[in-house]
């Protein structure tokens, strides 16, 4: 497909989604447009979407095959949806770069509120421009959020990040690609948190990389205590200056009034007040998606969930199937096909010499309270646990009971 042009002072602005999430990049679009007039906004759909959809004045939808990724089917089929997302983001961005001299990665939960001039000064001496989580320490009070979180998931929040092109900027694209092809997963083991804890290492990596500390910028859940909201003349103010952007992340447009699922009621530092700044603000982004086909678009399917039987891949089958290596992969061919013989739900399924097939093997090894309770398997409690697999196992790992039917495996009755 063809890009836009390199024409305008203000950079494009682009997220990623996945179908069901377009009225999302509709008010992201619609919000970056606003306040950018003459940019750009481009919106990566992962899953592409329905046929004869009207996706929004100035929304411009780029699908997958424009990414010219040979390995993309694997992608799509070893991660779910928002480990695919953030996958392709450098992919993403680099296909942008190409077109635009600038570029800024909002995700989808987010509203623009005002032109984005102090970030456009950043990047005009510094090409790569991330934004912390947070300015200042956070009180060790048991409230959510909390430090020891953002040294699990990530000093900088990557659903805000600026680019320009340049050499620095290049590398650092191609150094994340590689990083994530593999690793965009969560596994605080390895410290791995989809593609954003990698960003920790950028201001190392990459010395022209520059730290926004405006804290009118991606303001989120995670920092509304130091940044607390108010409203004066039609305008929202953080810390007396005017909102440029806010992160709705883990909110749920459909309830205005609960701020983020990503926190446990009871330990949120920051709870909505009724008639308070913030709650205006979550019915005015809930009222926008209303009025951006929310209650329709939620409905459709995510385009990567099934194998062409119409089998539901879920979690096991993704990471058993991620576990198998690069050239183990390639033998299966396309993974979402499931009738030939040699396909990766074949092999999945079939049962092995000790009657269990590689997905009952791999549920076995994932739950150690289940192999803990039948500690023989293979051996004599391998017909209890196939039983548990039939019957428990569908409901607490969440997948289809078919998968366990079809492995013919010990304790048919």
């Amino acid at each position: 497909m063809r890009l836009g042009s390199k024409e305008g002072k203000a950079p494009a602005g682009c997220t990623i989604v996945s179908r069901n999430f377009l009225s999302y990049a509709r008010v992201a679009g619609e919000s970056w447009l606003r306040h950018h007039p003459g940019s750009r906004f481009y919106a990566l759909v992962v899953d592409r979407l329905p046929r004869e959809i009207e996706v929004g004045v100035g929304l411009e939808v780029v699908e997958p095959d424009a990414l010219e990724l040979p390995y993309f089917d694997e992608l799509s089929f070893r991660y779910d949806v928002v480990e695919l997302s953030t996958a392709v983001k450098p992919t993403f961005l680099s296909l942008l770069l190409e077109q635009e001299e600038a570029v800024v990665y909002l995700d989808p939960d987010m509203l623009v509120l005002q032109p984005f001039v102090e970030l456009q000064r950043a990047l005009r001496s510094s090409p790569i421009v991330l934004t912390p989580h947070t300015l200042s320490p956070i009180p060790r009070d048991g409230l959510r959020p909390s430090e020891e979180g953002m040294l699990n998931t990530g000093v900088y929040n990557l659903g805000f990040l600026a680019l320009r092109r340049s050499d620095d900027t290049s590398g650092l694209l191609g150094w994340w690609d590689s990083r994530l092809r593999e690793l965009c997963r969560i596994d605080y083991a390895v410290g791995s948190f989809f593609d954003q804890k990698w960003i920790d290492l950028v201001p190392a990596y990459f010395g022209s990389a520059a730290i926004l500390r405006d804290a009118a910028y991606n303001v989120a859940y995670w920092n509304l205590h130091e940044r607390p909201l108010e409203r004066r003349d039609g305008t929202f103010l953080v810390r007396g200056q005017p909102l440029v952007c806010f992160h709705f992340s883990g909110h749920d447009p459909a309830d205005p009034t609960t701020l983020s699922k990503r926190v446990k009621p009871g330990l949120a530092r920051t709870e909505v007040e009724p008639g308070s700044a913030l709650d205006e603000l979550l019915r005015l982004y809930s009222d926008m998606h209303s009025r951006h086909g929310l209650t329709i678009c939620s409905r459709w399917a995510y385009g990567f969930d099934r194998f062409d039987n119409g089998i539901e891949i879920g979690t096991l089958l993704r990471r058993l199937y991620a576990e198998q290596g690069a050239e183990a992969r390639a033998r299966f061919g396309d993974p979402f096909e499931a009738t030939r013989a040699d396909s990766f739900f074949r092999w999945a399924t079939r049962p092995g010499e000790d009657g269990l097939s590689p997905f009952l093997d791999f549920l076995y090894r994932s739950r150690p309270d289940v192999a803990a309770a039948f500690p023989d398997v293979p051996g004599d409690d391998v017909d209890a646990f196939v039983h548990w697999a039939r019957e428990y196992g569908p409901h607490e790992s969440g997948y289809e009971i078919e998968l366990v039917e079809l492995a013919g495996a010990p304790g048919d009755s």
